[in-house]
């Protein structure tokens, strides 16, 4: 009887394999030709180059590729489904996917719902959110302009030989958009060509373009201790002048004078450097202008040096309680990507950053300081530049381990380093803030994303804007409000930094 038990299923489950493969060709035939997603996975993901950026005290890392060519990449009028099937490391016998569902047309996708197919020898474990049924089938309903939906998934893979897992998302108002694992279907107005760009049309160069209720925030690197009463007020009529509501203000200067070892000389240097900080940030009130404690170096992560990056916050904290005119929040700039073993040791070194941000966090909540990071656009999930981590018992990639950690408090920032001097393209800054605008509106938790653009004298070319124009800038920062304004994650555009943005023509 076991025998004629085992015989029928292996028969059932043949039926059932074939059935759904014609239902997969029937149902929904796969696209002659599969649109490039808006973002791919680079090919020289551990390739760069480093140029030193004094005047940003650390460098940029950016890609060794050519000049990328503007494409259009003009949203379609209609719903226009977009499916992408990330297949992560996984273990023998086991599959993980990020599948991400969007919509990139201004019309709102009715009923939207995706269909996932599995190889014979690939069986569905887990899901979050859960399938709508059986594990191959969720509903979303209605899917509205640039809203993004991801689901975590598990399979259990019996054989190596396993084709891959493919997708197909449907909506009453739109083509199907089906791929398989590894790929993404994108509408075809985000194709690649060598058409000409559609930009917002951008007459007024007076003024940074920002919407209200977004930051429009600049970097200032200068010590506010070598600086008079009138090169504040430049510096602060400037800034105010170009439209720019934040000023993230170096202050790494606090260090030197706190680990001074003479102590009555210690307490004299701060108190003047605390003068001059309450000047300034006086100053910039006066004009409608919030101030940002920034500070920070590529190690600080690394358990022997953050104690640095905790001082500091301690005393914004106390600065803020003992003076009228305060700082609005901390940010920190640190890059351990640029630590000399981060290429072998990626993982380790990621870990040790993101524990600190655990504990920047813990500290400013409890300090009610709003928390600033900046991050490369190369920490994400998409792009894969960098391995997943595991930190207090999840394992994901870094940008979104971190993206849990702000969302704790709300007031949380983060300002991706998405350094190009063309918003277009599939190696634009739209396409390298993409994913971490999009999976911010997903989490919900408040994090606010902050794009930044270079204006300094860098290399290579097409990191930053320096020797191209206040036209050409606007032009692109106008493109990326058009891009992501309606990201309820989208927190504004910051520009690195006053000095060379003030000599751009």
């Amino acid at each position: 009887m076991n025998k004629l038990f085992l015989q029928r299923a292996i028969i059932a489950v043949t039926i059932i394999g074939i059935l759904a493969i014609v239902l997969l060709l029937v149902r929904h035939k796969k696209p002659e030709s599969v649109a490039v997603p808006l973002t791919t996975k680079r090919s020289d993901a551990t390739i760069g180059v480093y140029t030193d950026n004094v005047a940003n005290k650390q460098s940029i890392r950016v890609p060794a590729v050519s000049t990328p060519t503007p494409v259009s990449v003009a949203a379609p009028a209609g719903c226009s489904l977009v499916l992408s099937i990330a297949k992560k490391t996984a273990s023998s016998g086991t599959g993980s996917y990020t599948v991400t569902v969007s919509n990139a047309g201004k019309t709102t996708c009715a009923n939207a719902s995706l269909s996932l197919y599995y190889d014979p020898a690939e069986q569905f474990a887990s899901a979050t959110p859960a399938a709508t049924s059986d594990g191959y089938y969720w509903v979303f309903g209605g899917l509205a302009y640039k809203q993004s939906k991801i689901i975590s998934l598990s399979t259990t893979i019996q054989s190596s030989s396993a084709a891959p897992l493919q997708g197909c998302l449907s909506a009453d108002n739109g083509s199907d958009a089906c791929t398989t694992a590894g790929n993404s279907s994108a509408p075809a107005a985000m194709v690649a060509s060598s058409a000409s760009v559609v930009l917002p049309a951008v007459t007024d160069t007076t003024k940074i373009p920002i919407s209200s209720g977004h930051e429009a925030g600049v970097w200032e690197w200068n010590d506010v201790s070598g600086m008079s009463s009138a090169n504040m007020q430049n510096i602060v009529k400037a800034a105010s002048a170009n439209g720019f509501n934040v000023i993230y203000l170096t202050i790494d200067r606090y260090l030197d004078l706190a680990y001074e070892t003479d102590s009555t000389q210690r307490a004299k240097d701060i108190a003047s450097y605390s003068a001059n900080l309450e000047s300034f940030i006086a100053l910039a009130h006066q004009y409608g202008i919030a101030v940002d404690a920034e500070a920070g170096w590529r190690d600080w992560g690394e358990s022997a040096q953050r104690q640095k990056a905790v001082d500091i916050m301690s005393y914004v904290s106390s600065f803020n309680n003992t003076h009228p005119a305060g700082f609005r929040g901390m940010q920190y700039d640190i890059e351990s990507y640029l630590l000399p073993q981060y290429s072998d040791n990626q993982a380790t070194v990621l870990q040790n950053y993101v524990g600190l941000v655990d504990i920047l966090q813990k500290q400013a909540a409890k300090e009610n300081l709003p928390l600033t990071m900046v991050l490369p656009h190369f920490y994400d999930r998409l792009q894969q530049w960098t391995p997943e981590i595991t930190y207090g018992g999840a394992t994901n990639y870094a940008y979104n381990i971190l993206l849990s950690i702000l969302g704790r408090k709300a007031g949380n920032r983060m300002i991706i380093m998405s350094y190009r001097n063309t918003a277009e393209g599939d190696d634009g800054a739209i396409a390298l803030a993409q994913t971490e605008i999009q999976d911010a509106a997903a989490a919900g938790n408040g994090t606010k994303i902050i794009v930044a653009q270079e204006t300094g004298d860098v290399t290579p070319a097409y990191v930053t804007f320096s020797n191209t124009s206040r036209q050409a800038l606007f032009t692109q920062v106008a493109a990326l409000n058009s891009a992501f304004g309606d990201q309820s994650s989208y927190g504004g555009i910051a520009i690195d930094y006053l000095d060379p943005f003030l000599k751009l023509k």
